[in-house]
């Protein structure tokens, strides 16, 4: 939620929703201006939401959270060269920062 707080200060909706459960018309009625998602998970891949997302017609912003990854620029290449007419780039979460040292 941190990373998402700072890539998007002015948003005050998120919805979270399973990729399986995902249809155009859940897409379309919610018509959000921007779809966030891990890189990789369990069950699909920022490749499968992008497909998802241009056959869908959505005209939003598509971003991607890097955590963990060496070199998201490849990632980054894959999905524009797929998906050009996508608005798409990665997140990169930053590490946690202590205020004051914890005993």
């Amino acid at each position: 939620m941190q990373t998402l707080k700072r890539h998007f200060p002015e948003r005050t909706g998120v919805f979270f929703i399973e990729f399986s459960d995902l249809t155009a018309d859940i897409l379309h009625s919610i018509n959000p201006d921007s779809v966030v998602s891990p890189v990789m998970s369990a069950h699909f891949d920022c490749l499968d939401l992008a497909a998802f997302l241009h056959q869908a017609g959505f005209k939003g912003t598509f971003r991607a959270i890097s955590k963990g990854l060496p070199r998201p620029e490849i990632v980054r290449n894959e999905v524009r060269g797929q998906f050009p007419e996508l608005d798409f780039d990665m997140l990169s979460p930053e590490p946690v920062r202590l205020q004051t040292v914890l005993h």
